[in-house]
């Protein structure tokens, strides 16, 4: 009977809000499901340094992802549970420090003097198609901390395209914790407080700061447990139009509709399919001035509101040049 009680509870979502100088809007949840190991994704084979301190630089995410305004398309890896959006790292950081540390932004589900048993045990696949790709990186048997006796604990971190989410999820392994002193979050690329969330858990509903850092996370979550960051979904623009048309340029003008952007992205296609990114504006832009075209070309063009992660819905339109 208790299995099934808690078998209802893992339908329930609990959220919570934290209000931050540069992470704000971004709701966290936290539930607990399954953990499913990904088949078929791309395994790292090698890295730069040990399993204990190593890292693997590059990783393709395979779709733009934003996060807090900016658009990345590579993550970089340490074996000490810890990633890097769009630079390669140097050190692997083994001493956790969401407030300063790391080649920021950093995106934490296990940051702590962890070791991998092999390179091979991280994998990465995308998953997915159109707008709805998710990318998932997948470290299995981590040894937390260093010194434990085996596999400790196995996690995933998934990345959503046009939403922004960011998952954590877990799988316990079966050798006990050895002296954890984790810190759980994701931070800006500023530094202090208000640049970092941090999270606890202690087997009991987690806490959440944009303060203050918990460093001393030691307590293995349940296999499924599942953290999840949720930036907010802006108004769409409206009614895309062309001025000002060329042989090699024109602007595009647009509606802005979001009181919650960070600025605008631009996406450009010759055969209403495969776009390619342009630009992203400033907030509040209205307008966006487009140079370098093919004169008599017709162009396709989706402009997306940008908040901190998640786009809005495309306003599409097209245009061609003057011959």
């Amino acid at each position: 009977m208790r299995n099934l009680l808690i078998a209802g509870l893992l339908m329930v979502l609990t959220t919570f809000s934290v209000h931050a100088q540069t992470l704000t809007d971004y709701s966290i949840a936290y539930s607990t499901g399954s953990f499913t190991a990904t088949v078929g994704g791309t395994t790292v084979t090698s890295g730069v340094g040990t399993l204990n301190d190593g890292y693997v630089n590059g990783i393709p995410i395979g779709f733009d992802f934003f996060y807090m305004g900016q658009r990345y398309t590579t993550v970089s890896v340490s074996t000490n549970g810890w990633l890097s959006l769009g630079s390669n790292i140097s050190s692997a950081a083994p001493l956790n420090n969401l407030s300063t540390g790391g080649t920021r932004p950093v995106i934490a589900p296990l940051w702590d003097d962890l070791a991998v048993i092999n390179f091979a045990d991280a994998s990465y696949l995308v998953s997915g198609s159109g707008a709805n790709r998710v990318f998932t990186l997948q470290v299995l048997n981590n040894r937390w901390n260093a010194t434990a006796a085996g596999p400790t604990i196995s996690y995933q971190v998934k990345l959503y395209e046009a939403s922004g989410k960011i998952e954590f999820i877990y799988r316990q392994d079966a050798n006990v914790v050895s002296n954890g002193s984790a810190s759980v979050g994701i931070t800006a690329s500023g530094t202090g407080s208000g640049n970092f969330i941090s999270l606890f858990y202690n087997g009991g509903a987690p806490t959440a700061s944009a303060t203050t850092e918990n460093t001393t996370n030691a307590v293995k979550p349940p296999t499924g447990f599942t953290y999840t960051f949720t930036p907010p979904v802006p108004a769409a623009p409206s009614s895309l139009t062309f001025t000002s048309i060329g042989t090699t340029g024109y602007t595009l003008n647009w509606i802005d509709n979001s009181t919650i952007e960070t600025g605008y992205a631009i996406y450009r296609s010759t055969d209403g399919s495969n776009f390619t990114f342009v630009n992203k504006t400033a907030a509040n832009a209205t307008s966006s001035a487009q140079t370098g075209l093919t004169p008599g070309t017709l162009y396709y063009w989706r402009v997306f509101a940008v908040s901190e992660g998640a786009l809005s819905s495309a306003l599409q339109s097209s245009a061609g040049t003057v011959p």
